[in-house]
């Protein structure tokens, strides 16, 4: 689970700079957090898909850990405080549970890549809009 460590550190860099950028700390940290739990949603899911295909029978753990991610989301929307950055995640949590329930054959995954892309880009816009306006 290395790639999940490198994605909530590859995220961390969202801190410093919303910080530099005239965010607020609370602002900046639930961006992080916001990009933190979309890369790793698509991590758990890609992971799940693969291992999934490979027969391994860490498929069913990966499966389960993307659903209680993606599951967390809609309990967080119930949050005064998080419910902002679950709302903005939702798209990554959508994809990533569709992509754990289907198990789309591994040679689609320039296809997933880009849905995940899209999503990802989803999320920043919608996380950057609705921390702008608090």
């Amino acid at each position: 689970m290395g790639e999940v460590g490198a994605a909530v550190a590859l995220t961390a860099w969202a801190l410093p700079m919303a910080r530099l950028a005239g965010a607020s700390r609370e602002v900046a940290f639930e961006l992080t957090a916001g990009f933190s739990a979309t890369f790793i949603l698509a991590t758990l899911a890609v992971r799940s898909l693969v291992a999934h295909h490979q027969g391994r029978p860490a498929a069913r753990g990966l499966r389960l850990a993307t659903c209680a991610v993606a599951g967390l989301v809609p309990i967080a929307l119930m949050s005064e405080r998080c419910g902002a950055v679950a709302f903005a995640v939702l798209p990554m949590a959508v994809l990533a549970g569709a992509l754990v329930i289907s198990h789309p054959h591994p040679r689609n995954l320039f296809k997933i890549g880009f849905g995940t892309l899209a999503a990802a880009i989803a999320v920043a816009g919608i996380l950057v809009a609705t921390l702008r306006s608090s």
